[in-house]
C-alpha cells in the first residue's frame, strides 16, 4: 500500500440515534516534510513527492 497524499474527514453529531449535524472535508498534506508516530512510513506530502513548495492560498483559490 502506498502512502496517503490527502484524506477525506467526515465529522457527525447523533441524536436520538439519527445524524443531526454532519461536516465534510479533505485535507492535503502540502508542505510538511516530516510524519512522526502512527503517521510515519504511512504519510507524505506535495513537498516530499515532488520537491516544491506549495502556496497554500494560491493553491485553495484555485481549488475552489
Amino acid at each position: 500500500m502506498g502512502k496517503s497524499l490527502a484524506g477525506i474527514l467526515v465529522e457527525t453529531k447523533v441524536r436520538n440515534g439519527i445524524v443531526s449535524e454532519m461536516v465534510v472535508g479533505i485535507g492535503l498534506n502540502t508542505n510538511k516534510e516530516k510524519f512522526e508516530g502512527e503517521l510515519a512510513g504511512k504519510a507524505t506530502s506535495i513537498k516530499k513527492e515532488f520537491g516544491v513548495s506549495v502556496e497554500r492560498e494560491k493553491f485553495i483559490s484555485a481549488l475552489f
